[in-house]
Parts: structure tokens; C-alpha cells; sequence
């Protein structure tokens, strides 16, 4: 009966030494003709990330403007909003990056 529970034992330990060490690591093949969409891709999200930077800049300089006129912070939604972008390109990005 001893020889089975430490065969039981010595199994679970194979199966979870197994579990942690997961499948081999492979390299993932582009498909023809894929070097070109990742271009574009590049390209995008680039352009993308820039106009977030002017985004931030020009909430900025509203938020400047708006406090010399006694307006307070009612511009600051705008920055919210700018900076909620910036995190959606950034986690589109990664998603991006990580499929491609």
C-alpha cells in the first residue's frame, strides 16, 4: 500500500513539473507578404502616439488660457480624456506587438 501512495506522490510530482514547465517555445512564422502590414502597423501607431503627445500639449496650453481668464478647471476633462487615449494606444499597442 506504501508503494502506491509513493508512486501516487511521485507521479503528481512528474505531472506537476510538467504543468509548470509548459509547451516548448516555438518561433511564430509571419505569413507572406505580413512584413508590409506590420509597416503600416508601425507607421499608425507612431502617428498615433504623436498626436496623444500634441493632445497633452494643447490640453495644456487650454488649461493655461482658461486659468489666466478665471475659468478654473473646466479644461481639465479634456486632459481625462486625452490621457485615457494615450492608455488605449499604449495597450493597443502591446495587444499589437504581441500578435504580430
Amino acid at each position: 500500500m506504501m508503494h502506491l501512495v509513493a508512486s501516487g506522490s511521485e507521479l503528481l510530482h512528474h505531472a506537476v513539473t510538467l504543468a509548470a514547465a509548459g509547451p516548448p517555445p516555438t518561433k511564430p512564422e509571419q505569413p507572406p507578404g505580413m512584413e508590409n502590414v506590420t509597416k503600416v502597423l508601425n507607421w499608425i501607431a507612431w502617428g498615433v502616439t504623436i498626436l496623444c503627445v500634441v493632445g497633452i500639449f494643447m490640453v495644456g496650453g487650454k488649461m493655461a488660457i482658461s486659468h489666466r481668464n478665471g475659468e478654473g478647471l473646466e479644461a481639465g476633462s479634456g486632459l481625462g480624456k486625452v490621457l485615457i487615449a494615450c492608455i488605449l494606444v499604449g495597450a493597443a499597442s502591446g495587444l499589437v506587438g504581441a500578435i504580430t
